[in-house]
């Protein structure tokens, strides 16, 4: 059996792994496929195989994108091996042993309230449409909503019109949206956000931001904004940092609740950029200081 069609036959649906998840899965596999020089079977799931897989990915890429693959071949190897399937040989396939590849923990780097400002402004000098929309209109109250409510872009951009409330200033986003779908989550706009928006209310069910063009274009799209503001592409993912930080220098703790994250580790180890969310003393306030005078 393919890997391939294990994954999206079978582990992908009785996961109910989102859209991007299956990305991500699907790129591990076809670089598995590539290492291989054919489509992966059950067969190729042996420690040996995989190991030298993992070895010559950290090599051609690095460690974070290794370990991912690794994480995500392991996942579908320990399915299959759970439900007890076979080899091509008539052999039950063991449970891995490969060894652990932990990836390391980076400075987690947002961009400035200065950037999100630029991309804005940016964006709002769009002159072509998106599903009909100005696009100038389009990109600026979506990365404003990105700033205001620290959401990630998936539930951004699943968000309805029937979800939205101008004249009180709120923005629901739906569990069924959000990344662990465990509840609603509620934001506060701005004035500002309240008001493009309501100048293109639209049905209930339409969604705020349609994107009629390839997903990984959006992306694309963003890429190109930053490069037109002179500003050190983040992705999203960066503006949702740059709130959360923020929120977080203001009032402590205050940035774990606009993450909402479960655990106050989660947003200093993943999100709570250094130059913009205070540390505590640096050792050159803490060290004596040293006498550097030259020798007479």
């Amino acid at each position: 059996m393919m890997l391939s069609d294990l994954f999206s036959q079978e582990y992908a649906p009785l996961r109910r792994l989102g859209q991007k998840s299956i990305n991500c899965y699907n790129v591990s596999l076809r670089h598995f496929d590539r290492h291989l020089g054919e489509p992966a079977r059950l067969d190729h799931l042996t420690d040996l195989t995989v190991a030298r897989f993992l070895a010559a990915r950290e090599r051609e890429t690095c460690r974070a994108t290794a370990a991912r693959d690794r994480v995500q071949l392991l996942a579908l190897w320990r399915y299959a091996a759970r439900k007890r399937m076979k080899a091509s040989n008539g052999t039950m396939l063991d449970f891995p042993e490969v060894p652990i590849m932990r990836a390391p923990a980076r400075v987690p780097v947002a961009y400035t309230s200065d950037d999100v400002a630029l991309l804005i402004r940016e964006a709002r000098r769009f002159t072509g449409t998106i599903a009909g929309i100005p696009e100038g209109d389009w990109w600026s109250s979506l990365l404003l909503c990105l700033w205001e409510s620290g959401e990630r872009i998936n539930a951004v951009m699943h968000t309805k019109w029937r979800e939205v409330d101008t004249a009180g200033r709120r923005i629901t986003f739906r569990a069924e949206t959000r990344k662990n779908q465990t509840r609603d989550l509620d934001r506060q706009i701005s004035p500002t956000l309240a008001s493009w928006l309501s100048g293109r209310i639209q049905s209930p069910n339409a969604l705020v931001w349609p994107w009629d063009r390839n997903p990984c274009l959006l992306w694309k799209r963003m890429q190109g904004i930053a490069s037109r503001a002179r500003v050190q592409y983040r992705g999203f993912h960066g503006i949702r940092r740059a709130a959360v930080s923020y929120a977080e220098a203001a009032c402590p703790g205050a940035g774990q609740k606009l993450a909402d994250h479960s655990s106050p580790a989660i947003t200093q180890k993943s999100y709570l950029d250094p130059r913009i969310v205070p540390q505590g003393p640096s050792a050159p306030d803490l060290l004596p200081a040293l006498d550097l005078t030259p020798p007479t």
